[in-house]
């Protein structure tokens, strides 16, 4: 099994950004450090899920160069560099703790340019855990319920059918910012009708689910709503 950044993706990352801060503590002169995969999984007297464990299990798979990749995107403060003779590797990464350990250690190294942007990001990704959004399900009668809420007792009924209803499940689909011209347009509202909706939607979401209702449905910075955390499901 695959680990993917949508699962545990901001425990991946910390957990990632603490093992290169440890090593770059250890060596204060040095702004390029030299690391092998071995040093990102547990070693085996480790507890399983405790410390900096990035794997679950010995026989889970995970793919380092989604990971890396992530943080080299989101962080311009630093940069991963692979030798020629593990690029096909890196490219195809997806080994077993196990197998990672039958390896040659390949080695490659990661270079902090900027550690005040490092320091930012690591931060950013600790508030990001500290907010801690369960995943809300929206199934087709209309009811939003948390995934970490097995009795229940944080719903909201919005109901099968109405503008509510159909808005929330129009931004799910397209998972992207759609304009309030567009959402007026697709239900036959003025704009006012749509903002006016969505301010109240998000109300109900903070009143009975208990997640701030701005940070499931989030309105971009050029203007536009989107929903984030919500996955839809039959019941």
């Amino acid at each position: 099994m695959k680990i993917t950044m949508k699962d545990n993706k901001f425990k991946k990352i910390k957990a990632t950004l603490e093992i290169i801060k440890k090593k770059a503590a250890s060596e204060p002169k040095s702004d390029t450090f030299e690391f092998s995969f071995e040093n990102f999984i547990p070693e085996k007297s480790e507890p399983v899920l405790g410390g900096l464990t990035i794997f679950a299990t010995e026989t889970e798979r995970i793919s380092l160069r989604r990971m890396f990749e992530r943080i080299q995107k989101e962080n311009s403060g630093i940069k991963f560099v692979f030798p020629e003779s593990m690029k096909k590797q890196i490219n195809t990464f997806g080994l077993s703790q196990l197998e990672v350990r039958e390896l040659t250690k390949p080695t490659f190294f990661i270079n902090i340019e900027d550690t005040a942007k490092l320091d930012k990001y690591q931060k950013k990704i600790e508030q990001r855990l500290k907010e801690n959004i369960p995943t809300l399900i929206f199934n087709e009668e209309g009811t939003l319920y948390r995934t970490d809420d097995k009795e229940r007792k944080f719903v909201y009924q919005m109901g099968s059918n109405g503008l509510r209803h159909n808005i929330v499940r129009y931004l799910v689909a397209e998972k992207r910012y759609v304009q309030t011209a567009e959402l007026a347009t697709e239900f036959k509202r003025t704009l006012p009708q749509i903002r006016k909706t969505i301010g109240e939607i998000r109300k109900l979401i903070t009143k009975k689910v208990k997640i701030p209702g701005g940070k499931i449905i989030e309105t971009g910075a050029g203007g536009g709503y989107r929903t984030k955390n919500i996955n839809t499901r039959e019941n």
